[in-house]
């Protein structure tokens, strides 16, 4: 009996530790969380703020300057002119326009323009195989009001040179280049056949000038370059034209 007792009061005792040491660990929980552990709990803001990033500045399309357009480019062939007066068809232009008329290969024989206060034109003549065509073309409108085409051989002369030689709108071009004026116009120029010395020759004018000129069509060299720097012709009648 004695020793039943003792049994019973040694379980006891062991379960009171126990009882003892559990109810420590639970009123001491932080000492059971590693030192290294984080301690944020999931889904918990930090107050550290992330790095703000720049979004690009907004464009305004209404402070946008528009690209600026002439409606005199778009109206026929006139386009305005510093004093406020509207420039004609150009010589470059009328080159042109009787080229694509005319078809290719094909060359302007001949190319004037006739100064009238009413009916500005331009007149020649063109050579292509087998054919001539005789045109006026009008400054103002840009339209044809000549072309007559009649058989013609004079393209078997100089085609097979052609290559060997400056075109006229190049002519044309070292003619303003040499006068110095970015407005001179080359008022009539005209292509002279010649096997051995073929020339481009005629007249251009610009703002108190007047010059005649001579140019090789083999080299493009000038054989001749004569200067009025007393004409008041330009003023008078191209003032309006390039």
């Amino acid at each position: 009996m004695k020793i039943h007792l003792i049994k019973i009061f040694t379980v006891l005792t062991v379960l009171s530790l126990i009882f003892v040491v559990a109810c420590d660990r639970i009123d001491d929980p932080i000492d059971t969380i590693p030192s290294d552990m984080p301690t944020q709990i999931p889904g918990e803001t930090t107050d550290e703020t992330p790095a703000m990033t720049t979004s690009p500045a907004a464009t305004d399309p209404a402070v946008t300057d528009p690209v600026a357009t002439d409606p005199a480019s778009t109206d026929g062939v006139t386009t305005p002119t510093p004093d406020g007066g509207e420039l004609l068809l150009s010589a470059a232009d009328a080159r042109e326009m009787v080229l694509e008329e005319f078809g290719s290969p094909s060359i302007i024989q001949k190319i004037e323009y006739n100064y009238d206060d009413d009916n500005p034109l331009y007149k020649g003549e063109g050579r292509r195989d087998g054919s001539k065509v005789v045109f006026e073309l009008s400054a103002v409108s840009g339209e044809f009001e000549k072309w007559d085409i009649d058989d013609n051989n004079d393209w078997d002369d100089f085609q097979h040179a052609l290559d060997s030689m400056i075109t006229m709108e190049e002519a044309a071009e070292s003619v303003i280049e040499r006068s110095g004026v970015d407005e001179t116009f080359v008022q009539k120029i005209e292509f002279d056949w010649d096997e051995d010395e073929p020339e481009y020759k005629g007249e251009a004018f610009s703002e108190g000038y007047k010059y005649q000129f001579e140019i090789d069509a083999y080299t493009g060299d000038f054989d001749e370059w004569d200067v009025d720097d007393d004409d008041d012709t330009w003023a008078e009648q191209y003032h309006n034209v390039r």
